[in-house]
């Protein structure tokens, strides 16, 4: 799929839409009142390019478990629409040419298939999510024997500890 083609399959979401549905998603998702959130996410860092936090979400997720990269999209080809954003960082610390090719702020709101079918224009650590926030998925840039897939929980059913130490 091209750029364009997967482009014209989405829905882009910006401003106050997108930040509301950005801190819907912090506010069900990720522990706002630990530590490693307050020092390295909630206060922002100058940068050439705006005010940025330094470390990632899924750092400090309230209820999460890693999950094999089968089960990551398996499960995402069972939903249909889903949301879709990634972490707000500076582009002093992105060394990756034409990192964002959609609004760095924005929402994205598109079919799982297409979603799959087109993540390679989209950014590394990405969050996605249903627009009742019953679930979500997460695909890190990290690796560790294969790329890091995280199952974000509503609760403490299937839990690991916060990834933030």
């Amino acid at each position: 799929m091209t750029f364009e083609d997967f482009a014209a399959r989405v829905t882009v979401y910006q401003d106050d839409r997108a930040d509301e549905i950005r801190r819907r998603y912090i506010d069900h998702f990720v522990n706002t009142n630990s530590d490693w959130f307050q020092e390295r996410i909630a206060v922002l860092k100058p940068f050439k390019d705006g005010l940025h936090y330094t470390r990632y979400l899924w750092d400090c997720l309230k209820h999460w478990e890693r999950i094999s990269e089968d089960r990551f999209f398996g499960q995402l080809r069972t939903y249909g629409i889903v949301n879709v954003f990634w972490d707000l960082h500076s582009s002093e610390r992105i060394f990756i040419e034409d990192y964002w090719k959609f609004p760095k702020a924005s929402v994205l709101q598109l079919d799982a298939h297409d979603l799959e079918a087109g993540l390679e224009y989209l950014p590394e650590d990405i969050y996605i999510f249903n627009e009742d926030l019953t679930w979500s998925l997460i695909l890190t840039h990290e690796y560790d024997n294969g790329r890091i897939y995280v199952q974000a929980h509503t609760d403490a059913e299937t839990s690991g500890e916060p990834r933030a130490t």
